[in-house]
């Protein structure tokens, strides 16, 4: 995991971000510290969770919450979990796929507990049913980083028309994996991982690098994360690295120990969220025969950002069609270097300078799904979301001695045609102000999923996307670049900057009938 620096993010969101991915941005109505991102920008920003169902045909594009809506009102008598074995999918079960790819997974998983199932569920025995709320939990199900598929069934019960049993289908992903990467044969960098250890919803992974430049040369990194810590839908991460990558150069020479505490809005009826991240970095010199340690940027910084914030009648809106909803949240953040490097000093710079801030927003959300296929995936269900959000947000912000009010607006929305055509536009506008407004910056663009068109055996979809950036004042925020996803987001080269930004991308993807 690679810990961005906090100041960077606010900067992101206040100017930049209009020239990053927007799940790298970090602001108050955003659930997750870091590179994460909450439940609200995953519903509206293209979130899209793949999970197993490779059947041929494609699904009608149909509302989540419509095959629960006819037992609205009733009972839920009793839950039942059925976790479903690698050589089955969830919306098949009388389908059996046995090969030896099954049993490999089968022999090396441990399938999640009950238990862990049971603490991501929203309703439990005796409440009445919300059409709703179980969308949402099947959904949310979906998104859990050990989970492949999941699908909640609701059966009437016989002699009792005021009730109904739940059935929670789950099929795990398997959770055993690993990467390598070799640049050349002097650094090659591995990791391990268990993404469901024991079954118990944690995550263990060990990365270990080689480097012979390098001193030492071996160097390791070790994180532990526990989703949903008892119940609380709070994820819990610690970790600690010898190999972290440097602010200067992202060299591998930084020692770091971080936490982060999140809790996510993880439905439109929870009630708080929140986040807590403390982390200490010291970099030191090792790559002594690359350069002398007088070319080399020594420093220690010390992070703390907490944030929370408050969804608005959430209770008062149970069992109502009404599903817009008001989230109201405020964040303090300071970085401190007790070590700077001295080639920086006591000038403005993005990276190494001391930063503190405190924000409040106010975010106007309404959050759905239509459930659908063949968009990202290979036959696979994906959750399009369709609905808005805005959010004002506002504070103080100081960077060095350079103290400035800050105030940004972002606007975004989702919306699906009658002939299943996808669309979503955004609007952001941020700005400090300092004798006059400073560092601003204006994005706006949208883009377009055409339906899906069958050609036979083959499928296709159409992709569209425009986008416009403008960048004002410019005092401490670095150009627009273009290697990101509104320029040229495979475009290696950054060294090509500017102030105004005109991006499109078209793509047409074909879904071929055969499967490897």
């Amino acid at each position: 995991m690679r810990r961005i620096p906090l100041f960077i993010l606010h900067l992101l969101l206040s100017v930049s971000c209009f020239a990053q991915p927007a799940t790298d941005t970090l602001n108050l109505d955003s659930v997750h510290i870091g590179n994460k991102d909450n439940l609200i920008n995953k519903a509206l920003k293209q979130t899209i969770q793949s999970i197993s169902n490779t059947t041929d045909r494609p699904k009608a594009t149909v509302k989540s919450e419509d095959i629960f809506r006819k037992y609205n009102g009733r009972y839920i008598r009793h839950i039942t979990y059925n976790q479903l074995g690698f050589e089955k999918r969830v919306n098949d079960t009388t389908t059996v796929r046995r090969n030896i790819g099954t049993r490999v997974m089968t022999r090396f998983h441990s399938m999640s507990k009950d238990w862990v199932i049971r603490d991501n569920l929203f309703t439990h025995e005796g409440d009445m049913v919300d059409a709703y709320k179980i969308a949402d939990n099947e959904r949310y199900i979906r998104t859990l980083p050990f989970m492949q598929d999941a699908l909640i069934r609701l059966i009437p019960v016989k002699g009792h028309p005021d009730s109904v049993d739940m059935e929670v289908i789950t099929r795990d992903i398997f959770s055993v994996g690993g990467k390598i990467d070799a640049s050349s044969t002097h650094h090659i960098k591995a990791a391990i991982n268990d993404g469901n250890f024991l079954g118990m919803g944690q995550k263990l992974e060990f990365t270990g690098l080689l480097d012979q430049e390098r001193y030492p040369k071996f160097g390791h990194q070790f994180t532990y994360e526990k989703y949903n810590v008892k119940g609380s839908f709070i994820d819990a991460l610690v970790g600690y690295s010898v190999m972290y990558p440097n602010k200067y150069d992202d060299r591998e020479e930084e020692d770091n120990i971080f936490l982060q505490l999140n809790k996510a809005l993880v439905s439109p009826y929870s009630k708080t969220a929140g986040g807590l991240q403390i982390s200490y970095g010291e970099s030191y010199n090792r790559y002594p025969s690359a350069r002398p340690d007088t070319a080399f940027y020594k420093y220690a910084d010390y992070t703390f950002d907490v944030w929370g914030g408050y969804n608005l009648a959430s209770k008062k809106l149970l069992h109502s069609e009404v599903r817009d909803r008001r989230f109201l949240a405020a964040r303090y953040a300071r970085i401190d270097f007790s070590q700077v490097p001295v080639q920086v000093g006591n000038r403005i710079d993005l990276k190494f300078n001391d930063v503190e801030m405190a924000l409040a927003s106010m975010t106007f959300f309404r959050q759905d799904f239509y459930k659908t296929n063949y968009v990202y995936g290979f036959g696979i269900t994906e959750d399009i979301p369709y609905g808005y959000n805005i959010a004002v947000t506002a504070g103080w912000y100081r960077q060095l001695q350079l103290n400035r009010p800050y105030t940004g607006i972002k606007a975004e929305g989702y919306a699906i045609s009658d002939h299943e055509d996808f669309y979503r536009y955004f609007f952001r506008l941020a700005s400090f102000y300092n004798h006059g407004f400073e560092d601003a910056g204006l994005l706006v663009g949208g883009s377009w999923f055409s339906r899906l068109m069958n050609y036979g055996s083959y499928k296709a979809r159409n992709f569209i996307s425009l986008s416009y950036t403008h960048l004002f004042n410019t005092v401490t925020n670095e150009p627009l670049r273009i290697d990101n996803p509104f320029g040229l987001q495979y475009f290696s080269y950054q060294y090509i900057y500017g102030y105004d930004r005109i991006g499109t991308n078209l793509e047409t993807t074909v879904f071929l009938p055969y499967k490897l």
